[in-house]
C-alpha cells in the first residue's frame, strides 16, 4: 500500500510508503527518511469514549508492530506521542522538522476502518477479550485493539503447550490433592463471574512452608496463562499498584504469594490483606478530583475476578468478630 500526502511545505511533500517513509522534492526526487509507519484504523475507547489511531510501524529491528494511542497526541501533545513511539521501537526522521512533518500527516489519514479500543481485558458485550485474542460469536467480526495505560498491569499471558499436554502434566496430578483441584477450578471460574452475575472472591491457602501454597497458584496460573518466569507476584506492593494488577486480570484470576513479604508486624499485615482484599473484591478505587484523573489517565472499569492468595500466617485476628471483608478471602489449610 502506498499513501501520498498533500503538500507540508512549498517545495516538498511526505510520502508513507510501504518501505519507508520519503521526502518528495518538488521534481519528484524521493528520500527515505524513516522506517514505515501508518495509521490502520480509527477507533473509540470503550471505558473512556475517547478518540483512538491504530498505528502500524517498522521498528528498528525491522519487525512490523501495532500500536494504539490517544489521537489528541498527535495534535495537542506531538512530544509525547513522541516519545511514547520511541519506547515502542520507532526510529524516528533525524531532524526535528521532518519529524513534526511526519506528525502532521500521521495526524490528517482518515482511514475507513472503525474498531474500538480497549485499555482492560475480560468481557465486553458477548466477547472475551485478551492481548492477543477475541472469544466472539461465530461470524462476529467486531474488532478489538488494546491500548497500553500505566493505569493497568496487563500479565505476559504465557502460552506453553495444549490442552492434551496440560491434562496429562497438570490436570492429572490434581487427582491427588483437593487443594489443586481448588485451585485449578478458581482459574476456570475467573471468567464466568460476570456470566453468572457473581460478585468478586478469592482463597488463602495457608499454612507451613513446603506445603504446597505456591504450588497452588502456579497450578491455577498454568491454566489461565499466567505462569511467567518471574512467578506470581508478590504482596511487596501498595494498594493502589494491587488496584492496577486486578483491573490488568479483569474477568480472570490474580495470583498474589507470600504475605511475608509485606512490610510490619501481623497486625499490621493481616489489616493490609484485609484492606486491599476489600477493594480488590468491590472493584472500588478512590475518588478522585476529575482533572487527575484526566491528566494520569485514570481508568474507569469494573472489576470480577478470583483472588487466590498464600502465606504462613492466619489473617482471622482471635477474639474479634468476622466482618465482611473478611469472607472475601476463604482461608484454604494446606497442611490438614
Amino acid at each position: 500500500m502506498e499513501t501520498k500526502t498533500g503538500n507540508v511545505g512549498k517545495t516538498s511533500s511526505i510520502e508513507l510508503r510501504d518501505d519507508g517513509v520519503y521526502l518528495v522534492n518538488g521534481s519528484g526526487y524521493r528520500e527515505r527518511i524513516a522506517d514505515p509507519i501508518s495509521v490502520t484504523a480509527l477507533g473509540v475507547g470503550l471505558q473512556d469514549d475517547v478518540s483512538y489511531t491504530v498505528l502500524k510501524f517498522g521498528d528498528r529491528d525491522g519487525k512490523l508492530k501495532t500500536d494504539v494511542v490517544r489521537s489528541a497526541l498527535l495534535t495537542a501533545a506531538p512530544r509525547d506521542f513522541t516519545a511514547r513511539m520511541t519506547d515502542a521501537g520507532y526510529i524516528w526522521p533525524e531532524t526535528s522538522a521532518h519529524c513534526g512533518r511526519l506528525i502532521r500527516v500521521l495526524s490528517a489519514q482518515n482511514p475507513s476502518r472503525r474498531v474500538a479500543v480497549t485499555v482492560v481485558p475480560g468481557w465486553h458485550g458477548d466477547r472475551y477479550v485478551l492481548p492477543d485474542m477475541i472469544a466472539a460469536p461465530e461470524d462476529d467480526d467486531w474488532t478489538c485493539h488494546f491500548c497500553r495505560n500505566d493505569n493497568v498491569r496487563l500479565p505476559d499471558f504465557v502460552c506453553s503447550g495444549d490442552l492434551n499436554e496440560w491434562q496429562r502434566h497438570v490436570a492429572s496430578r490434581c487427582e491427588e490433592s483437593s487443594r489443586l483441584r481448588l485451585a485449578a477450578g478458581a482459574s476456570f471460574a475467573g471468567p464466568i463471574l460476570r456470566r453468572a452475575n457473581l460478585e468478586s472472591f478469592g482463597f488463602y491457602f495457608v499454612g507451613e512452608s513446603s506445603k504446597g501454597k505456591t504450588l497452588c497458584l502456579k497450578v491455577a496460573g498454568s491454566a489461565a496463562g499466567l505462569n511467567s518466569a518471574s512467578g506470581p507476584t508478590s504482596w511487596d506492593g501498595t494498594p493502589a499498584g494491587f488496584q492496577q494488577l486486578a483491573l490488568g486480570h479483569r474477568d480472570n484470576v490474580v495470583l498474589l504469594d507470600d504475605t511475608s513479604a509485606i512490610e510490619g508486624d501481623l497486625k499490621a499485615l493481616r489489616q493490609f490483606v484485609k484492606h486491599v482484599t476489600f477493594r480488590l473484591a468491590t472493584g472500588r478505587g478512590r475518588t478522585r478530583a476529575g482533572n487527575y484523573e484526566r491528566i494520569t489517565g485514570a481508568v474507569h472499569s469494573d472489576m470480577r475476578h478470583v483472588l487466590l492468595a498464600c502465606g504462613e500466617d492466619i489473617l482471622f485476628e482471635p477474639g474479634f468478630k468476622v466482618r465482611g471483608e473478611d469472607v472475601r478471602l476463604i482461608h484454604i489449610p494446606t497442611d490438614s
